[in-house]
């Protein structure tokens, strides 16, 4: 069985476009449509539902194998990788998931990885938890940064850092205010938030909850870069503290921690428990081995060197 035919089948599954599959593998469409064809034959079931203008979708038999042809893919992917830090430079690309909050934290956390192996490439994308703890049970990505109440036997969950929230505002806004805010006053104002299905947005309504606070934003996005642009409109949002990182704070805004009482999250690093990890995320992991990544972090921060 070929190998490349099989990652030219996982790459439809997740573009379900011949066009955009091909794009992704680096070769043309109608050398794609052979390749799968020919696995068609050789398995002697029909993997694909053609339809038009090049979009598809799997049959039954595609979807019971795909996650095979997937593993089988990022197996022989592994062997290469390995074979490569045998040679004394691992060479590979680490798949990372992350939900919003520990965006601005991904470079702090994969920067000793970078620095330890010029050969690694990093791949980010950011979801939230549940999709990207799919993801990772499907070996769609190597890793991911979630919150770490997730409970799955096949997932290994390694907390890494707690998260702080912060109010963010513009300066004029807060001329005068305390240095640090109550959940009953954050409720009471202009808010912009994620959208409700980012467990950021969950935990921020539960502490709200607990402070007998319902708010109902007028604004809601699935990044917190959007959500920065409306504060300088005048809204206000809340965000964990790691956004203070590499300044990403827009000019004439300030920050304040929220307190009374303090939510402290942990941001995990989630890995598939099913047989030994990927050498690129071996090397992750070992790059993380004995770090204090809170104090890392703290560090990192403005004014805290």
């Amino acid at each position: 069985m070929n190998v490349r035919h099989l990652r030219f089948f996982v790459a439809l599954s997740t573009e379900r476009h011949f066009g955009r599959a091909a794009a992704a593998c680096s070769v043309s469409q109608p050398a794609l449509s052979m390749a799968i064809r020919k696995l068609e034959s050789e398995l002697g079931v029909r993997l694909i539902e053609r339809g038009g203008g090049g979009m598809i979708g799997l049959t039954d038999a595609g979807e019971a194998l795909v996650d095979r042809a997937r593993q089988t893919v990022n197996s022989v992917g592994g062997i290469a990788a390995e074979a490569t830090r045998l040679r004394g430079q691992l060479n590979a690309t680490l798949r990372l998931g992350t939900v919003p909050t520990g965006v601005a934290a991904a470079p702090t956390l994969v920067g000793p990885l970078l620095d330890a192996h010029p050969g690694v490439r990093v791949s980010i994308r950011t979801a939230p938890s549940d999709v990207l703890v799919g993801e990772v049970l499907r070996h769609e990505l190597d890793a991911a940064l979630v919150y770490d109440d997730v409970r799955n036997p096949a997932l290994n969950v390694q907390p890494l850092y707690r998260e702080r929230f912060v109010l963010v505002s513009t300066a004029d806004q807060e001329k005068g205010g305390a240095a640090e805010v109550s959940w009953r006053s954050v409720g009471a104002r202009p808010l912009c938030l994620l959208t409700p299905e980012m467990q950021h947005r969950a935990i921020l309504e539960e502490a709200l909850r607990a402070a007998d606070v319902v708010v109902s934003p007028r604004v809601q996005a699935d990044s917190f870069a959007l959500l920065l642009g409306f504060v300088r409109r005048g809204w206000s949002t809340v965000i964990g503290h790691t956004w203070l990182l590499g300044e990403h704070l827009p000019s004439g805004t300030s920050a304040r921690p929220i307190t009374d009482p303090m939510i402290e999250p942990t941001i995990a690093l989630i890995v598939a428990s099913a047989g030994p990890p990927a050498p690129v995320v071996r090397a992750l992991i070992d790059s993380l081995a004995g770090t204090d990544v809170d104090a890392l972090i703290e560090t990192a921060l403005p004014g805290r060197a």
